[in-house]
């Protein structure tokens, strides 16, 4: 089953995906503050590059948090509406090996239907003027 990896805690994006094979490929990118503009071209061209489409993938792994409250958002919302529009599972996981616990859950049947960000502490938003 393949399945794709978001991590989005940072300025650097993860992306990471099992192929079929059970190969496991991770890739950086520095996005800073255009992660949003480019996220969904960047999980395209990740997919493509490792012989896979959207349409091929058999669930999705997100990382929790704790990080960026931007960058979490962002990463969880759009792993999110590919899981409901792909109708595949998805999980989310924190730690060093959030990847490969996720994985396994997903090969154990877990499915969060929607995952939410866990930021470590409140959100820190600037009040308008």
């Amino acid at each position: 089953m393949i399945i794709l990896g978001l991590r989005t805690d940072s300025p650097v994006t993860q992306l990471c995906i099992r192929t079929g094979d059970g190969k496991i490929v991770s890739k950086e990118v520095e996005t800073g503050r255009e992660l949003a503009l480019r996220l969904l071209e960047l999980i395209s061209t990740f997919t493509r590059e490792n012989g896979a489409s959207l349409n091929s993938l058999g669930g999705l792994v997100c990382f929790a948090g704790p990080g960026s409250f931007t960058g979490l958002r962002i990463g969880h919302t759009v792993m999110n509406t590919l899981a409901y529009s792909l109708d595949v599972p998805i999980v989310q996981k924190s730690g060093l090996l959030w990847f490969a616990e996720g994985c396994g859950g997903i090969d154990q049947g877990e499915n969060e239907k929607v995952v939410l960000p866990k930021y470590g502490s409140e959100p820190n938003i600037t009040k308008p003027k």
